[in-house]
């Protein structure tokens, strides 16, 4: 098997067996003599196996790259394609000098049998996601809480500037109480070597003032004129106990010749936010506002207030925080409707968006019934031409946004008898969406569709379904037994980020309200 010249010994490795031989030779004289020589023919190549640390680099890399070789240490390094700054004995790339590419290195061991081995390996100027934020763009100065970023890409840098704001800067955790008030500038850089850069800005905020004064704490019920309140800070609502006092709860205007001789304790509430500039999202689309604080006024502007359109008036109760005569009690059989219109800012011909915001509260686990429809808004139908929307309140897994065939159960449990937050999103290209709480919720059974809604008819009801009197279920029929309070309606979709500040600021508790008892008589 061994190719070899009996004269001179000659072998020819690549035309012979892989084998070991022994190898004899003799001389030719008269006293000949004989050796031997042990030799193999292999196939074994050599181990050219190597790595870099990464498989891919920025080329703002500064620096150079070696490799780790494992196997056999001398040999050479090639590239392809061209572009890659290598040394061909050490196989160090340099990334800030070469050129973007995803390049083949190949690695050939320089023995008798060499080994070669490849590793792929990127030059890159992808930049990392900076992408973060905070729930609200502003807190007040009294908020305990510690306020927790969402980072696209942690395991960055965080920095803010001017001084004064309790951050952690490893992980951007924000505490109110503790830093001062202030516009801060956030700044996240992403960790590796492609790094980007983003920026935030977040407000700390001082109380709000709520003192307000009447030129005197005591009218007659014969006065004609009205007494009108000097407010510090203006935006807010007025409430007050106990019944008989004619007040404008949005002025705080009282008008002793209608009202009943008392004695009444006065109440200003600063707008519900965490700060002064909070404005609500959107608010060039905002057709409906109702703080409902024991009434059915629209404070957005368009005058679509509501009235009663069943046997009985909700009654004032307390709100989130406590505040009394500042939510509506339903019990089943009372609604309010804010006017047909209404659907003078809907299309109504070509499918319609929209997006209902409001604070509900309700218990059903002990009732006889596990669902009741609390709003509507258009027309009871099932074709895509004539479809309104209905909202329900049920236990787990019942709540319900949706119509007639399309119905929409989202997933959860908030019969609780706890104040939650919801909002009602509905985008005529993408769909329905439901947040409670700030939190995007999932579907427990949905039949999400686009283009399904139009608004004709009908405008909004609160307390029951639909007003089709004897069509599906209207309010006259299962009405809403529970609490309502603060709502708006857009006739535009709101964004994700909107929505959930929206929460953050109206969630946030107001401070402590001035008291203002006056005398009547």
């Amino acid at each position: 098997g061994l190719i070899i010249d009996p004269i001179t010994g000659i072998i020819t490795p690549e035309l012979s067996s892989v084998a070991t031989y022994t190898i004899e030779y003799t001389t030719s004289g008269d006293c000949p003599g004989t050796s031997s020589f042990t030799l193999s023919i292999t196939d074994d190549e050599e181990d050219a196996s190597f790595n870099y640390p990464e498989i891919s680099y920025c080329i703002g890399t500064i620096g150079t790259v070696t490799p780790t070789i494992t196997g056999v240490s001398t040999g050479t390094f090639t590239a392809s394609p061209t572009g890659l700054i290598i040394d061909p004995i050490t196989g160090i790339i340099t990334p800030e000098l070469s050129s973007l590419a995803t390049y083949t290195i190949e690695y050939t061991t320089s023995g008798d049998c060499p080994g070669t081995s490849s590793f792929t390996l990127s030059i890159t100027d992808f930049e990392e996601d900076a992408t973060f934020k905070y729930a609200a763009s502003s807190y007040c100065i009294n908020d305990m809480s510690i306020i927790t970023p969402i980072i696209s890409n942690p395991g960055g840098n965080i920095s803010s500037s001017p001084p004064g704001l309790s951050i952690d800067l490893t992980n951007g955790e924000i505490t109110p109480e503790l830093s001062l008030t202030g516009t801060y500038t956030i700044e996240y850089t992403t960790p590796g070597d492609c790094t980007s850069t983003s920026s935030t800005t977040v407000i700390i905020n001082d109380l709000d003032d709520s003192t307000f004064i009447y030129s005197s704490n005591v009218f007659c019920t014969s006065e004609t004129n009205v007494a009108t309140p000097t407010i510090t800070t203006p935006g807010g609502t007025f409430t007050f106990s106990p019944a008989g006092l004619s007040i404008d709860l949005l002025t705080g205007v009282v008008s002793p010749g209608s009202s009943l001789a008392g004695t009444y304790s006065i109440t200003y509430t600063t707008p519900i936010t965490k700060n002064l500039s909070f404005s609500i999202p959107q608010n060039n689309n905002l057709i409906g506002h109702y703080p409902l604080d024991d009434n059915n006024e629209d404070v957005s502007g368009k005058s679509y207030h509501g009235t009663v359109s069943l046997t009985s008036n909700p009654i004032g109760a307390d709100d989130r925080f406590g505040n009394p005569l500042s939510a509506l009690e339903f019990d089943g059989d009372d609604s309010i409707y804010f006017g047909d219109e209404m659907l003078n800012e809907f299309n109504g011909a070509n499918r319609d968006s929209f997006t209902i915001s409001i604070w509900m509260r309700y218990d059903y686990s002990s009732e006889p019934y596990n669902t009741r429809d609390f709003m509507s808004l258009g027309q009871y139908g099932c074709g895509n031409g004539d479809r309104g929307s209905v909202f329900r309140a049920g236990e787990s897994n019942l709540s319900d946004f949706g119509a007639c065939s399309r119905r929409g159960y989202i997933a959860g449990d908030f019969s609780d008898n706890t104040w939650h937050h919801y909002v009602f999103r509905y985008n005529k290209n993408v769909g329905r969406t439901v947040f409670v709480d700030g939190i995007q919720r999932g579907w427990h059974v949905d039949q999400s569709r686009t283009l399904m809604h139009n608004i004709k008819m009908h405008g909004l009801t609160i307390g029951g379904g639909y007003q089709d009197s004897g069509i599906g279920n209207d309010p006259n029929a299962a009405g809403f037994v529970g609490f309502l309070d603060d709502l708006k309606i857009w006739n535009t979709p709101l964004t994700d980020d909107e929505i959930t500040n929206l929460y953050s600021d109206e969630d946030a508790t107001p401070p402590s309200p001035a008291l203002g008892p006056i005398t009547l008589g």
